[in-house]
């Protein structure tokens, strides 16, 4: 593949060109990437490419000359021309994957206020934009295409498996991954993983990255007209973790975290709950606040729809002499939403041989 960055600041690629995937692509003769400084083609001794707005307005916009007579100096050939704007498509690997076809492609880098519009009419060029958000320029941009798409060019990644399972080749986000040593701070590496059972491991990869989609990104989750939300194990128990983790730290914005605005926490399930996620940080804090520490070790036990039930057991110790300390068996029913937080929590207490 063959990319011609178009810019007016070439020292901005020096170091990205020369390290890791990028680098190893064009010293192997894989990647052809050439940097061009737009200010070559500017036809007064000033090297003049910007100038004002017709119509008035802040900001200098980048004329059309010089990137017509950049893009045109490249020479003959079928290219792909790409305007890099705040104002364009969002990239995303659909269309990563779509320029990781083309055997040329041309980055042109917008600065300053933007770039006359005849340079996306006339090239033409797309637009194409990596986010909701305005930079001082396209050259990050610009690097962020190149990286996203030369490694989908055969011969740039080693293994081409490790592609295939990545955040947004499909519809998820990509599984968690964990490395030695097994244990760290308290954080154990989950069991199946180190199973030796590959079949096990496949389906909590699933489920993990199903889990975390619906954590981090909603927004990537299809859901059918009158379709239930569902649940699922590694949703459960990463909903879990990080509640007792909140119980430990006792912090009010990490009690908050777990549970929508509207939630209901029963402590027991004749007892009127706590309503409202305000009223359940109140309530939480309020019964947290004693001398005692807390143990806890559980398990997901079933999921049916969008409803968990985890079975736990629970060590309370209170550092006073003669005073009551106590094992515990605890029952969940954790009730989730789309965003992983909880809607419905209710919590049965008894003795641990129970």
């Amino acid at each position: 593949m063959r990319v011609d960055v178009l810019t007016l600041f070439p020292g901005i690629f020096e170091g990205p060109l020369r390290e890791s995937l990028l680098g190893r692509g064009i010293s192997s003769g894989v990647l052809d990437v050439r940097v061009h400084d737009i200010r070559d083609h500017a036809t007064d001794r000033h090297r003049t490419t910007d100038d004002t707005s017709f119509g008035g307005g802040p900001g200098m916009v980048m004329k059309p000359e010089p990137v017509f007579a950049a893009v045109e100096s490249l020479g003959p050939g079928d290219r792909r021309v790409i305007l890099l704007s705040p104002a364009g498509r969002r990239l995303d690997q659909a269309l990563v994957r779509e320029l990781a076809t083309e055997p040329w492609l041309v980055l042109v880098c917008g600065r300053y206020e933007g770039v006359d519009e005849r340079v996306a009419e006339g090239l033409p060029a797309e637009e194409v934009s990596i986010g909701d958000y305005v930079l001082s320029g396209g050259e990050i941009p610009a690097l962020v295409v190149l990286e996203a798409v030369t490694r989908l060019v055969p011969g740039v990644v080693g293994r081409e498996e490790s592609l295939e399972r990545e955040s947004f080749e499909s519809s998820m986000l990509d599984h968690p991954h964990y490395t030695r040593p097994r244990e760290f701070r308290g954080m154990a590496v989950p069991d199946v993983l180190v199973s030796g059972h590959h079949g096990e491991v496949e389906r909590w990869r699933r489920e993990a990255a199903q889990a975390k989609t619906r954590r981090n990104r909603p927004d990537l989750v299809p859901v059918s007209e009158g379709s239930e939300t569902m649940a699922d194990r590694p949703a459960i128990d990463d909903w879990v973790g990080r509640y007792v983790r909140a119980w430990e730290s006792n912090d009010p914005g990490a009690i908050g975290d777990l549970f929508t605005e509207d939630a209901t926490y029963f402590t027991a399930p004749h007892r009127e709950p706590w309503r409202g996620r305000d009223e359940i940080v109140a309530g939480w804090i309020g019964r947290k606040d004693d001398p005692g520490t807390w143990l806890f070790r559980f398990e997901v036990v079933g999921v049916d729809g969008d409803v968990g039930f985890v079975r736990g057991w629970t060590e309370y110790t209170v550092p006073v002499p003669d005073a009551d300390s106590g094992r515990f068996g605890n029952l969940w029913q954790i009730r989730l939403s789309e965003d992983g937080r909880c809607s419905e929590f209710i919590e049965w207490w008894m003795a641990e041989d129970t």
